[in-house]
This record gives C-alpha cells, structure tokens and sequence, in this order.
C-alpha cells in the first residue's frame, strides 16, 4: 500500500493548496506560535563545513562564481544581488534526514520550487489515496470472515489500484517550475546537500533530482539536470550570518549536564522497559495520531489528527471506546487543546523531544516494543499499513532507525544523535558512557511469527520459529512475548482487568474457542470473565445442558479467573530457543500455567527472564514476582493512570519482593502508545502543588515547565499528558513519604536491566 503518511508528509496544507490555488488564494504561513531556538552547534568555519555539520546553522548562500549572495524580492523570488553576507537572506539549515535539508527564511517561509503542476498532483494524490485505503481496509475487514475473502480480496486489489493512481498522481511535475519562496514544507521545499569540493556544496531537489543554479548573465536562481551543466553556476558557499529565523520546535525546558555513571562505574539512571515508540504504524498505521519525528518538523509530526480521527474527532473509535468520551478536539501545534493527554489512548505521547527531556531526568534506557494486532488492524477499515503483524513489525523497525538517522541529522552527522539503538549489552553501556541513550528493540505481537491458533491447531512449526528468530535477531531484537492478549499457538494468554470482555470475544473471533478460564489458585489476580453459572446437579440431564451451552457460551467457575492454558511444544521450543539465542523472554501476558513454566525453564538453565511491565491485579502474584527477581530478572511496574501514592506502594511491595543474589534496580514500563493510560495528578495537588522550576535527582539539571507550540504543561493540572513529563512526576513521587526510599532503587535500574541482560546475552550464542 502506498503510505497516506508520506503523502500528508508533502504538508496537509496541500490539500487546502490545491482548493487555494484554484481559488487564486495563497497558504499562509506554518509558523504560528513563538519557536524555540534550536540547539547551538558552535561556530563552523568553512574549513570545518560538511554535508552534515550545517544542520541547525544560519547562513548566508553565496555563489563564488560572481561573489553575489542570494536576497528574497518582495515577489518571493531569490536573486543574487546582495553584495555580502550581512544584506543577504539569512536561511536556517534545518534538516529532513542525513544530509537534507529545508531552507527556512527569516519570513517564515522556504526557498522551494514552485511548481503548479505538482502542487495539483500532491493535492491530488491526497485524495486519491485515501480512497485507495479505505478501500483497501474494507477489503481487510470483509476478510475477517472465511466467506467473504473473495469479495474482499477483490476490492483489496481495488485499493492497490487506486493508491497506485496516487503515486503516479504525486510524481507529477511540469516544465515550467520556478525556484522560489513557498508557505510551506513540502516534498519541492527539501535539498540534499552535496560536496563537489571543500568549500563549497551543490544542492539538489530531493523530490525533482534537478541541480540548484543560477544561469549565466542572470541573477536569477533555475535548475540544472546535473553538474557542470551550468558552467560551474551550480555551486553555493555557506557563510555563516545572523537573522535566522527559528525553526519551530518542542521546548526541552531543561538546562544542564546530566550524570551518567557513579563513583563506583556503575551506570546511574532507570530504565524503561516497556514502550511504544514505533506504535504510529501498528494497527493499519491509522488509529493513533501523531508521530515520533517527521522530516518536516514538529508541526508535520503533532499537527492535527483530523485526518485519522475524522471531524471533530467523531471516528475516532478506539479513542472513544477505551476512554468513553465521544469526539475530541483535533487540534494539534501550536495550540494542543486536547491532545496529547493523559487519559487518551490514540494521541502519540513520545516525540523525539520529549523524550531527550526524559533522557536529561535519567533514561538511560529505554526498551522499545516493535507490536502488532492483526484482528484489530482489519476490523478497523481506515488503514494504510499492511495488517499482517510480522510485516509491520518490519516497518516499525525501519521506522526506528530512520528516526535515529533523523535525531543524528539535527546533531551534525552519523552517530552523533543521543538516540542509539543497541544490540548488546556492552554497547548498551558504551553508549550511555558516551551521553546517550541506548534503545532496544522488543516485540509484543499477538501471533509472533504467524502462529496463531484455529481452534486447537497451531498456523505454525518449528521452522517457521527458527527462521522468524533468525530474522528479527538478524534485525536487532533483543527482547520478545511469547503471547499478548488472545492465546497462540504457543501459550495461554493472561487475563487482565478492565479488558476481560475485549479478550474473551477477541480470542473467539481470533481461534475460534473462548479463552480458557480457572480460579486463580493464589491471590493477586482480580480478572474476572463474565460466565454462565453451570447447571446444577450430576445427573446426565444437567451433563447434556452444560456441554450443550459451553459449545456456545462461556461457563467458568467462580472468580477471579486465570488461564490454566500451558506452554505448547511450539511454546517450549520457542521459550528454549529464545534462550539458546540469548534473547530476554518477556512473561507479562503469559497465561497462569504458561507463565509458571517459562519460570521454571528460566529457573533451571540459570537465565533471567522479564516482566517489563506488570500490572497490578492481572500480571505477577507474589510467588511469581519473587521467582522472577531470583533469576536475575526483573519485575517492572506499569505505572497506568496511577498518581505518584499508588506507584510508591507497588515499588514498595518490589523492594519486598526482590532476590539479594543479584544486583536490584527497580524500573518502569510506561507503555506509551501502547493504548495505555499515563500516570495522573496526585489528588491534592490543590493543597500541596508541586512546584517549579526543580532540580534533578542527581542535582545536575534544573527543569521548568515543559512548553511544546503554545501549550505549557503542568504536572499538577496534567499528569504525564506526554513523555517528557516522566522528569516532573518521578521529581514529585521524590518529594512523598516513602518516594526518597524507592527513588534510590529506581535510579540503579539501568544498571541492574544492563546486567540482567548481559547473564542472558553471555549465555546465548550469537
């Protein structure tokens, strides 16, 4: 399928453009809020000038051939009639990608070309290709059921067909396109930076592949098909000038040098174990809004989510479903009335820089889990993505890369971001000793590797076991569930409130057969399925009625309920080949029985295993939570929508819990984007509020309200409304009885999760 995100990354204002230019309007500009100055890469001298090192900087474009420097006309047009740099245009260099970028000018605008032709065709293909997936999704959705897959495939093939039209439609452009200033980022707005010599660069259309350059005897910018085309006349010098105007941005609203190691060399810093960065293109790539990054900027990334959540937020039903509101405001930067928050599920909570605020309060690590719903993904008709769970578990893993590619770009080249993903513990530590965080990738899927279940029968072997960890190894994941949600061909799935009923009809839509209940036989579990009481009596009469209804209806004992379903063989032999590989095997979401076996596998070859993010009442009973911390593991609590009393109470009762044969550090698994909820507000923050500015746990970082567009952000009114609020809400928890204790366990988690996986990793083979 085509990708709607991609097309709307052309700028959701060409859409409105294409409706503006019929009418002979013009787009206004995107910059309606104050910016926030980007990061000072330092001074560069020519000498010093890359591709990579101009990111962010403010220069004045020179061609060396005539000495002249570009100059805006009040036409919008660029000519090279400045006689130096200081009565030149001063243009950002904001980067889209390594060695990218978008000229932005002191009038909020960009050196682009304007092309009437392609701006119908991006308008065009707007449209066009969101027909082409809905088409697609209703297609997906027919497919649910056997019946009417040859329907569905039938107008999934029609989708491909249109979406197609839109790609071809986009790629237009015509013969006559000017350079010149445009309102907006678009695909004909981004240059790539190229180095013929030392000192001076050529820029190329990214989208169009044709030179920047100035014809001979004019003043005039146009384009040249190639190098040397134009007499040399395609060569520019950046020279460095003041006036920039700042390319819009979210505020850190932190200054500082945070710590990264102890006295003792040990890594200081906690560890999140569980989150969803790349959850943007799980389950069709529509139902969530809002993006990590996106080459245009913040205001492509957080803009409004009309667009997956339809008018008013009307067709938002995943929103509407798990929070009970109908209809949201859509409006994203500048002005952020709604979203994000922390009581919506499908508004995306960890953009690039909110979580480096994170980092600056003590990430050190942070797990994110590559997931997948396939039955989720086709119910829903509104897609983009390809709905098969290993399928886009590879995009999001792409995803994750292009996103580090995209933070090293804003920060001067390969390797220089201060996001890394990692695939070993040992490069894990270099990284954090080097100041940046390291990134491990995880999967949570609910048919990992395809092995879903009909009825009682597994959709996969070992072969397919072999070769998907092979692959995903091979890809850098590090960390994975065997089950999440509905049982598999390999394991029961665990019950957990308040999704007992989304579980139960899912599993039967998915296999088939209703989940499989018992009563839990320890306490610590709440979930409770609805049931149909049996009939009472031994006699062959009430025999007949039960076996009758349990064909159709759920008959369970009493409550609370856990799945008493076990490891299959598929199950065992891929716990046991995860561990052969030295890959963490995650147990949130195991079933009962299933979870107490990987425990035990655990237990009996010596290796950790992981609860990245336990949830009270549906995870982890005592007895588990303590086995799992004697095998060097770790039992990490999801803090939910908990205020800061209720999660000192968990990571107290893990401070109980935990094994002294192994270093113990205590984390978290936010499981943002992951259709989670976020920490909420203490109660009486009326009473006490906490107050601003404040200082880090390890005193080196002083915070103040963090400010994205126009919204400042408070976390006594909002929670962790996004990621970049976790700093504000560990900082208030410090501040509570019992807080100061648990803190210091929470600040070695880093260490103790690099540990963990180092016993695990050494014992694999890779």
């Amino acid at each position: 399928m085509n990708t709607l995100r991609q097309i709307r990354g052309r700028s959701l204002c060409t859409a409105a453009l294409f409706v503006l230019t019929a009418c002979g309007g013009s787009p206004s500009p995107e910059t309606t809020s104050a910016p926030v100055t980007p990061p000072d890469n330092g001074p560069v001298t020519p000498q010093q000038q890359t591709i990579h090192s101009v990111a962010s900087g403010c220069y004045a474009i020179q061609s060396p051939r005539s000495g002249k420097y570009l100059r805006k006309d009040a036409d919008g047009s660029y000519q090279l009639s400045a006689g130096n740099a200081e009565q030149a245009t001063a243009f950002r260099l904001r980067a889209t990608a390594l060695g990218r970028y978008l000229l932005y000018d002191p009038d909020t605008e960009f050196l682009s070309i304007r092309d009437g032709v392609a701006l119908i065709g991006d308008g065009s293909a707007l449209l066009v290709d969101a027909a082409g997936d809905l088409l697609y999704g209703v297609g997906d959705t027919l497919g649910i059921l056997d019946m009417l897959n040859p329907i569905g495939d039938i107008i999934n093939d029609a989708g491909s067909a249109v979406s197609g039209l839109g790609t071809v439609l986009a790629e237009f452009s015509g013969p006559n396109a000017l350079v010149q200033s445009m309102g907006f980022a678009w695909d004909n707005a981004e240059w790539t930076l190229e180095e013929p010599t030392e000192d001076v660069f050529t820029l190329r259309s990214t989208s169009m592949d044709l030179l920047l350059a100035v014809e001979p005897n004019s003043t005039g910018l146009s384009l040249a098909p190639q190098y040397g085309s134009g007499d040399g006349y395609e060569q520019f010098a950046l020279t460095e000038t003041a006036g920039c105007a700042d390319f819009p941005e979210a505020g850190l609203g932190a200054n500082g040098t945070p710590k990264l190691l102890n006295d003792d060399g040990t890594v200081f810093g906690y560890v999140d174990s569980h989150s969803h960065v790349s959850a943007f293109e799980f389950l069709g790539g529509m139902i969530e809004s809002g993006e990590p990054f996106h080459r245009f900027g913040v205001t492509h990334a957080l803009d409004d989510c009309i667009l997956e959540h339809g008018p008013l937020g009307l067709t938002g039903v995943v929103e509407e479903a798990l929070s009970g509101k109908v209809g949201h405001d859509t409006r994203g930067w500048p002005k952020f009335p709604y979203w994000p928050n922390q009581q919506s599920y499908a508004h995306h909570q960890t953009y690039y820089m909110w979580i480096k605020r994170a980092w600056m309060g003590g990430l050190r690590i942070m797990v994110n889990h590559l997931v997948a719903n396939e039955l989720i993904c086709e119910i829903w008709p509104i897609k983009e993505n390809d709905c098969d769970e290993m399928t886009n578990l590879r995009l999001q893993r792409q995803r994750m890369y292009e996103m580090q590619d995209y933070i090293d770009a804003q920060e001067g080249g390969p390797g220089k971001g201060w996001f890394r993903i990692v695939t070993d513990p040992y490069e894990a530590r270099a990284v954090i000793e080097d100041g940046k965080l390291a990134v491990v990738l995880g999967i949570e899927a609910w048919k990992l590797f395809g092995c879903g279940l009909d009825f009682n029968y597994s959709r996969c072997t070992t072969a397919d076991i072999d070769a998907g960890i092979k692959e995903f190894y091979d890809l850098g994941v590090r960390s994975i569930f065997p089950v999440v949600g509905f049982n598999n061909g390999f394991s029961g799935a665990g019950i957990y409130p308040p999704s007992e009923v989304f579980l139960n009809v899912g599993n039967l839509v998915e296999t088939g057969q209703w989940l499989d209940a018992m009563t839990c036989p320890e306490e610590g579990h709440t979930a409770n399925l609805a049931r149909i009481p049996e009939v009472p009596g031994d006699n062959i009469v009430a025999g007949a009625i039960n076996q009758v209804l349990g064909y159709a209806l759920p008959i369970y004992p009493e409550g609370p309920h856990c799945n008493p379903r076990p490891l299959s063989s598929l199950g065992e032999y891929l716990v046991s080949s995860l561990m052969d590989k030295g890959i963490l095997v995650e147990t949130d979401h195991l079933g009962y029985t299933a979870r107490y076996q990987t425990i035990e596998m655990a237990e009996a070859r010596g290796m950790p295993v992981i609860s990245s993010h336990s949830r009270s009442g549906g995870e982890n009973t005592e007895q588990q939570a303590r086995r799992i911390w004697a095998t060097g593991g770790m039992v990490n609590t999801l803090p939910r929508d908990w205020n800061v009393y209720e999660l000192i109470e968990e990571m107290q009762r893990q401070v109980e819990f935990h094994s002294d044969d192994h270093y113990f550090g205590l984390g978290y698994g936010a499981d943002n984007n992951g259709l989670a909820l976020q920490p909420a507000p203490r109660p009486d923050t009326a009473e006490k509020p906490f107050e601003y500015p404040f200082t880090s746990y390890d005193g080196r970082v002083v915070f103040d309200h963090q400010v994205t567009g126009e919204r400042v952000y408070d976390i006594n009114v909002d929670g962790v409304a996004h990621y970049g609020l976790y700093p504000d809400y560990f900082a208030d928890l410090r501040n509570q009885e019992g807080g100061e204790e648990v803190m210091k366990y929470f600040y070695r988690s880093a260490e103790a999760y690099l540990r963990m996986w180092q016993r695990a990793y050494e014992a694999g083979t890779h």
